[in-house]
């Protein structure tokens, strides 16, 4: 992959195209395949360094020698603690920079994977008094599709989630779309098998149809292509299939099958009927301004004749991969960027503190070299050379790390927002290698010309006489010492941070806490949904109370058959699952002043539960009792010890009153408590965990999560709860249907990414620390080998050498510590907040424990300096 990129970076598509056909070749000779693989890889990789090489060669002019380059390399197998320390920390700012390239291509300059993507566009109306866009389109678009002549192919999309009910009897909800017909010519993609949505299909009276997915026909159909012209049932509703999308279409967000959006939209009024987009597609040579104009001329007929304040609506015309993630200004486009710059220069100026101190032994062969006739010129261009052998390696590896990130950001969105944007690619761009050739290229030059330029300044025959005295011209200075500081001050800031981070995910499933057991695995839990949900946008407000109600009877009928089940043991619901992602709610309690409690009050989590939630999740009922089913709209709460223990230590809570502090007052009674439970949940025990309180459920809630307890229920009973659900009711929707487990486990995934990414910063850090520490104390024993030998002669002691070596070192370590401690303070929330979780004192320990054995072998080197191996160096 990374071979492809390098060629493709600089647009050689004919390297590949001979490359392909020689695997080709090789293949139909009989060649065996993983052979013939092995050949194309070794080949690519040759390909590109040879073609990246000769590129460099010629922008340098009379660029290094091949031979330089080799030598470069060697030196980094000579020197592994410098390869290691700096090749860690210029992968991780490399890292940064591969990051970006994939967001400049994707998040700042999106573009649709379609013919001119760029030129399919999103209509919208903005209020500007609600600063957010009116959706309700539907009277708008029958105006716009008939008088805009700057876009074309105007349509709209209704989003959908029936479900797909199949031979087998269940129903799995499908992302779907209503579309108007003219979708499939916006994005100029031919179905793979049968015929797009047609206008006919969209008249009144016309048969159901639908288009179908790859994925979906893939997960359903398994595949087979005779599905076209058959019928499918969604919901309560049978079509027919009349098309097959290719691989990896997916319109307007992450849909799977199209509907026809039919002629219901000439009946509604102006600021009526169900939430759409509106999408088109500019007419040749129609620029995005030209086109906003148009419509802000139509809109303003339009606000004229229905009497509305043409102020209150703007019209925009934006590029369709701008409706989830706005383009940035140009502003934070720069800002982004020299954050980018600036990170790498910092990790490339530690990096050139640790090689300068590394060269400095080879002060006397850099002599030797120009008494023999190399010029300066010469010299700083193969320390040059070595310094970008470094960064290369480091380079390939932020490739390699790039791409990872990459599909480990893609995996946090999905979990976080549902959906990732179909136009989003786990694949880096072509140009992500120009990107990173252009810092590999300033990464080694700030880590390497720096130092060549001190190691080779003044006069070489002045280097030579100095080497050949054991003294040198060289000095450390103030600013490598300030760099070790800074090392050792962010070391201690990101691993206290990684180890508070590592505390703060949530507890290993099936451990017991305080004697109770939560085996997360025997739970399977699904989000229910119904069709008319007013959250799926296509509910008549009229019909909500009939629309809950039905709710009502079809889940407590699900319950019911599950019961009936001799695996299961328990059903229940909620508003949110016991996996420590409950809302966060503010709140007070009647008579007590609250010392952590902030203006709007303490923060605990929140949900409502329906009664005998606590038997079924194993936390029982330590003080007071349950929510009785006739208390679903009481003024009564359960609290867990947890919240006893915080806020209410060694008293009754039973009887105490509480209320949510984050609404306005007149807005929020006071609850009851009426019992205390055992904490419930995945993450039962951890210590950052807050407190928790519980509300009735309302019969008639919507959003509503269902827990089934099944202990070791066979495999196929996620099959069969689907099927009892289709039964049940068609038209009910079980999303993310898995177990407790494995809902807990994606739910984590931000924050173990989180800690992923903080933990390998600290990483780099510290060995880049370590290694610049020893790096000073080496050079200062190198420097002082003379100096020491003479001494020892004299009579002076270890104790008093050690002394001399070590007051250098144990200032910088005493100053970084100490810088690192007061940021760790700053970020961690103050002195007792850092000091109360113990990392802060655990992490500034181990890390002058640290610096100090890293100081260890250069003093050892010192003391078994003799006087006779000191004067031989004269």
């Amino acid at each position: 992959m990374i071979a492809a990129l390098l060629i493709r970076g600089v647009y050689a598509q004919d390297i590949l195209d001979d490359l392909d056909e020689l695997m080709i070749r090789d293949l139909q000779r009989g060649v065996p395949r993983w052979r013939a693989r092995l050949r194309y890889a070794r080949n690519m990789l040759a390909s590109a360094i040879t073609l990246w090489w000769d590129r460099l060669g010629g922008l340098a002019g009379r660029g290094p020698s091949l031979l330089d380059m080799k030598l470069g390399i060697r030196m980094l197998t000579k020197r592994p603690g410098l390869t290691l320390a700096g090749g860690l920390a210029l992968s991780l700012a490399l890292t940064i920079v591969v990051a970006y390239a994939w967001i400049d291509d994707n998040v700042l300059r999106p573009s649709l994977p379609f013919e001119d993507g760029g030129r399919v566009v999103s209509l919208q109306r903005w209020d500007t008094r609600s600063g957010r866009q009116e959706l309700r389109l539907l009277h708008d678009l029958v105006t716009w599709r008939d008088e805009l002549q700057s876009i074309q192919d105007v349509g709209a999309a209704l989003l959908t989630t029936p479900n797909v009910v199949t031979g087998d009897g269940q129903g799995i909800p499908a992302f779907g779309a209503r579309i108007s017909a003219s979708a499939f010519r916006v994005t100029g993609i031919p179905p793979l098998f049968g015929r797009p949505l047609q206008e006919q299909d969209e008249m009144a009276g016309a048969p159901p149809v639908a288009v179908v997915g790859y994925d979906l026909w893939q997960s359903r159909f398994g595949g087979d292509p005779d599905v076209v012209g058959q019928r499918i049932r969604l919901d309560t509703v049978e079509a027919e299939i009349v098309g097959i999308m290719p691989s990896g279409f997916r319109f307007p967000l992450r849909e799977q099958l199209w509907l026809p959006l039919g002629q219901e939209a000439s009946r509604h009024a102006r600021g009526d009927g169900p939430p759409v987009r509106v999408f088109g597609r500019l007419a040749p040579g129609v620029s995005i301004e030209e086109a906003e104009a148009e419509l802000a001329g139509i809109e303003r007929n339009l606000a004229a004749a229905s009497l509305e304040t043409e102020a209150q609506f703007r019209p925009r015309v934006l590029p369709w991969a701008e409706l989830v993630m706005p383009r940035g200004s140009s502003v934070f486009v720069t800002s982004t960027l020299l954050i980018v710059v600036l990170i790498l220069l910092v990790m490339s100026a530690n990096v050139g503190v640790l090689v300068f101190a590394r060269n400095a032994e080879r002060e006397r062969e850099i002599a030797m070299r120009a008494a023999l006739g190399a010029s300066r010129r010469r010299i700083v261009l193969q320390l040059f050379v070595e310094g970008f052998a470094l960064a290369s390696v480091a380079a390939a590896l932020a490739l390699l790390l790039g791409h990872y990130a990459v599909g480990r950001g893609l995996d946090v969105m999905r979990v976080q927002w549902g959906y990732v944007p179909f136009w989003l690619s786990r694949e880096l761009p072509s140009r992500t290698i120009p990107y990173v050739l252009a810092f590999t290229f300033l990464a080694a030059l700030v880590a390497s010309i720096p130092p060549a330029l001190k190691l080779t300044r003044g006069r070489f025959g002045s280097a030579i006489r100095q080497a050949g005295e054991g003294g040198s011209g060289l000095r450390f200075g103030r600013i490598a010492t300030a760099v070790i500081v800074f090392q050792v001050a962010i070391s201690v800031a990101l691993l206290t941070r990684s180890a508070n981070m590592l505390a703060e995910l949530p507890g290993a499933f099936g451990r017991s806490v305080d004697g109770v057991p939560l085996a997360a695995e025997e739970y399977l839990v699904a989000q229910l949904e119904l069709a008319g949900d007013p959250r799926s946008g296509t509910a008549d407000e009229s019909s909500e109370d009939m629309v809950r109600n039905h709710y009502r009877a079809s889940r407590e009928a699900l319950a019911e058959r599950l019961r009936a089940e001799p695996e299961v043991t328990g059903v229940t619901f909620a508003s949110a699952l016991p996996i420590g992602e409950q809302p966060e709610r503010r709140i007070e309690i009647e008579g007590l002043s609250i010392p952590d409690a902030t203006s709007t009050g303490y923060a605990v989590r929140s949900s409502a539960v329906a009664p005998g939630f606590f038997e079924v999740m194993a936390s029982p009922i330590v003080a007071g009792r349950d929510f009785l089913p006739s208390e679903d709209a009481a003024a009564v709460a359960v609290v867990d010890e947890a919240f006893v223990e915080r806020l209410l230590p060694g008293e009754d809570a039973v009887g105490r009153r509480i209320r949510f502090s984050d609404v306005p007052q007149q807005a929020s009674e006071w609850l009851e408590i009426i019992g205390v439970v055992r904490r419930v949940g995945a993450d039962a025990g951890g210590a950052v965990t807050p407190p928790a309180i519980y509300t009735p459920l309302d019969p008639l809630a919507s959003d509503v999560y269902m827990a089934v307890h099944v202990g070791a229920a066979p495999d196929d009973f996620p099959s069969r709860l689907r099927a009892m659900s289709t039964a049940v009711d068609p038209a009910m929707r079980l999303w993310d249907l898995a177990s407790l487990e494995e809902i807990a486990e994606r739910a984590a995934l931000t924050s173990r990414s989180a800690t992923l990414l903080v933990s390998l910063m600290a990483l780099a850090a510290l060995t880049l620390c370590l290694a610049g520490v020893y790096a000073l104390m080496s050079f200062i024993v190198s420097r002082r080998i003379r100096e020491i030998g003479i001494r020892t002669a004299l009579g002076a002691g270890p104790r008093r050498i050690v002394s001399s070596i070590f007051s250098r070192a144990l200032i910088q370590l005493g100053l970084g510590l100490a810088a690192g401690v007061l940021v760790s303070i700053v970020l961690g929330g103050g002195w007792s907040a850092s000091l109360e979780s113990g990392s802060l004192v655990a992490v500034a320990g181990m890390m002058g424990v640290m610096g100090l054995l890293a100081c260890a072998l250069p003093t050892w080197r010192a003391l078994r300096v003799q006087p006779t191996e000191a004067f031989r160096e004269v």
